[in-house]
């Protein structure tokens, strides 16, 4: 203790309470260390805890909005599919309508001429339908002088 008490007079004969002070805070300051420490990497923790509840949530999100795209696209592709049937129907249907319009014409013809007094002369039936290949041109005559008959 004459150690202490050496060290006290050294410093200007101070103040015991200020030596007590001291040890206490120093031994106060270490638990003091220890619980921010503590504190901090709980912190660290809960906000790492926290980061992966986000980022799983933003992966659920994405894997949802996936699913949707994809749903999206199957439904669009099935529409597509549609239209093409609708636009095929629409020709074909147009096709029909060219064909009456062309019938109306050849009736009301014969129409107007039994009308008119006259006979009406029966109509050939329709041929077949065959797709063929466009016949062959004639190569074009040479023009020039015409050959002097001997």
């Amino acid at each position: 203790m004459d150690n202490a008490a050496d060290i006290i007079s050294a410093a200007g004969g101070g103040n015991i309470y200020a030596v007590l002070g001291l040890a206490v805070s120093g031994a106060l300051g270490k638990y003091a260390w220890d619980f921010y420490k503590k504190k901090a990497e709980l912190g660290f923790k809960e906000k790492d805890n926290v980061r992966k509840d986000v980022k799983e949530e933003k992966l659920l999100d994405r894997k949802e909005r996936n699913e949707y795209k994809d749903d999206l696209k199957e439904r669009v592709a099935a529409l597509e599919v549609k239209l093409e049937a609708a636009l095929q129907a629409k020709e074909d249907l147009l096709e029909q309508v060219g064909d009456l319009r062309a019938k109306l014409a050849k009736i009301e013809t014969k129409l107007e001429i039994l009308l008119a007094g006259g006979k009406v002369a029966p109509e050939p039936p329709d041929p077949p339908t065959v797709v063929s290949k466009p016949a062959k041109t004639p190569p074009p005559k040479k023009s020039g002088r015409p050959k002097k008959n001997g």
